[in-house]
């Protein structure tokens, strides 16, 4: 009996762990969820203010361009994506960053797309200035998410 509890709990956390990651290495392709699109379109390197206390960083910002196809509002707040940066949690809630948005070519993408509509703009992320790689993570449904994975660019705006 002990066994057979064994198999079944296993078996009822595998069927309750059915999350699917899509991973996105390259800017222009799209992931699409429920009526949701999110592109990557762009990737720069931006310096801080020189007021920062953050010494040895700078900002990443990728563009995103999201589609809304679907029948109700989608909202790109705080939570819509977590940062890593191997494989540690740098950015969770929210955009929080000395970048020097003077540099920064066009918007923070944020706000609620209506049905029918779209929105396009940066998600900024601090990281130490020897980073190769970020991941950005977002999760459109409860149980599916998309994982965009970028070569950090060299730092080309003084």
């Amino acid at each position: 009996v002990g066994n057979i509890l064994l198999v079944l709990l296993l078996f009822l956390l595998a069927a309750c762990d059915s999350k699917k990651m899509q991973t996105i290495t390259e800017l222009g392709k799209t992931y699409e969820e429920s009526g949701i699109k999110i592109t990557a379109t762009d990737i720069i390197t931006l310096p801080l203010k020189e007021s920062s206390t953050k010494k040895d960083y700078v900002a990443v910002a990728v563009k995103f361009v999201v589609n809304n196809d679907s029948d109700s509002v989608f909202r790109i707040g705080s939570s819509f994506m977590d940062v890593y940066v191997d494989d540690v949690l740098v950015q969770s809630r929210g955009i929080v960053s000395d970048a020097n948005r003077d540099k920064l070519p066009g918007g923070i993408i944020s706000g609620s797309i209506a049905p029918g509509k779209r929105a396009e703009g940066y998600w900024i992320v601090d990281v130490p200035k020897d980073t190769r790689q970020i991941e950005m993570i977002s999760k459109i449904q409860y149980e599916n998410f998309v994982s965009f994975v970028f070569d950090v660019p060299p730092l080309t705006m003084e």
